[in-house]
Formats: structure tokens, C-alpha cells, sequence
């Protein structure tokens, strides 16, 4: 597979993932 296209997806996952731990704090 492509090295960039793996980061890429890793990133996207990293984003939403903080997002979910941020949202969890919120609360």
C-alpha cells in the first residue's frame, strides 16, 4: 500500500479520536 495514503488515514483517525476525548471532558 501507499505510505501516504496510510498517514493520511492515520491522521483522519488521530483527529477523530481527540475529538472524541475532547468531547468526553465536556461533559
Amino acid at each position: 500500500k501507499n505510505l501516504k495514503e496510510l498517514a493520511d488515514k492515520k491522521g483522519q483517525f488521530i483527529a477523530i479520536y481527540r475529538g472524541f476525548l475532547l468531547s468526553l471532558k465536556d461533559k
